[in-house]
């Protein structure tokens, strides 16, 4: 789990990191449910770049809320090669939409990428997920029912597998949920979800379920958030981490619901600039743990694993690991910088092939407080925020 300090850095020459290939793409409106679709038709937009970098992703926005409340999602990702699809799903509230509808919608959703390869110059059959708030744990339900085509009515010739997941703020545990300025009652809205039926609940819970998850995680979450408190992803995370599941927990400091996007749902925030590079980080990460490499000029710095590190800290890890990718054959070494500029520490130069890579940095002997790590090549470096705490 990682608490990610408010502090970013652009030292001399250093570029921050900006992930984005910048690179155009189309979008258009389409029903993405099959005829006869128990639930009526639902509707999508399909984002597709110019030049597609083979992993498709399903978007899910958050309660009440229309499917362009992804947009600012959707834009980032297609300009850095991902096809994306956001979708429209009955809601539990307005359309009083109940346990599977939500659910098999982002499953027909996942079907509907793999059918439509061809179409969407798709060269790999890899479906992953990005979900903000009641899409995160709707995401979540999906993962722990993979392959359950009976329970969902949908096609079982298609696979519904999630390959990885970003889930943002999501409510994961309704049994423990600490009601606060949402307008509804959860207990009511759980109740009715799950038709009163407590077996069901448990058994869709997925805090309860994380035995059945196969999916690598990335969970986000404002500490400040008064909607859906970070506990919901803290428990998941360490459900998960109890059970052996590969997942990350990144928790922001002040920052509420809805943090990461600005005015509008296709604009960041300043903070939600680096939850981007987060996000896209994992996504690359995941892709490369999965046979596709990613083309494209970008390099990636990806935050440190743990932060905070150090004999102090919650992991009490006196070594941190540092990923990064490179665009092509390089030699880089890596530096931890002080707050006055000072290099505290430093590796010799050694050569990287193009792709992903990770060092470990060793924080043992240094003060507490606020440093750098740089990850330098060529005429340009990238650098991040780490917090040593000793």
């Amino acid at each position: 789990m990682r608490r990610i300090p408010l502090l970013f850095i652009f030292l001399g020459i250093c570029l921050l990191p900006q992930i984005s290939a910048g690179q155009t793409f189309t979008s258009f409106d389409t029903i993405f449910t099959p005829n006869n679709y128990p639930d009526g038709p639902l509707m999508s937009t399909v984002f597709v770049p110019s030049v597609p970098n083979g992993i498709s992703l399903v978007a899910v926005h958050g309660l009440g809320d229309p499917r362009s409340e992804m947009e600012g999602w959707c834009d980032s990702l297609a300009a850095n090669g991902y096809t994306v699809i956001t979708i429209e799903y009955p809601d539990p509230v307005t359309q009083n939409a109940t346990f599977p509808m939500p659910v098999r919608a982002v499953k027909t959703a996942v079907q509907f990428l793999r059918e439509n390869r061809a179409r969407l110059r798709l060269t790999t059959n890899i479906v992953g997920a990005i979900g903000r708030s009641l899409g995160a744990g709707i995401i979540a339900q999906s993962l722990i029912d993979e392959n359950d085509y009976s329970v969902y009515g949908i096609d079982n010739t298609v696979s519904d597998q999630i390959n990885f997941a970003v889930l943002l703020y999501g409510i994961y545990d309704p049994y423990r949920f600490i009601q606060s300025s949402l307008p509804i009652s959860i207990p009511a809205f759980i109740q009715q979800y799950f038709h009163s039926n407590t077996a069901l609940e448990a058994r869709e819970t997925p805090v309860l379920q994380a035995q059945r998850v196969s999916a690598p995680l990335l969970l986000i979450h404002g500490e400040s958030d008064v909607i859906l408190q970070y506990q919901q992803s803290q428990e998941f995370h360490d459900s998960l981490s109890a059970e052996g599941k590969y997942n990350d927990l990144i928790l922001y400091p002040n920052q509420d619901h809805l943090f990461e996007m600005g005015a509008s749902s296709a604009s960041f925030s300043p903070i939600g600039l680096e939850v981007k590079d987060s996000v896209l980080a994992f996504f690359a990460m995941e892709s490369s743990r999965a046979g596709v490499s990613l083309s494209g000029p970008s390099a990636i710095l990806a935050q440190n694993v743990p932060n905070p590190c150090g004999l102090a800290s919650l992991s009490g890890s006196s070594s941190t690991t540092v990923s990064f990718r490179v665009p092509k054959a390089t030699t880089c070494s890596i530096e931890l910088v002080n707050r006055l500029g000072s290099i505290v520490r430093s590796s010799s130069p050694e050569f990287f092939s193009e792709g992903y890579h990770t060092l470990t940095l060793t924080v043992s002997g240094l003060p507490s407080g606020v440093y750098y790590y740089r990850i330098s090549g060529g005429a340009s470096s990238l650098a991040r925020a780490i917090v040593i705490e000793n």
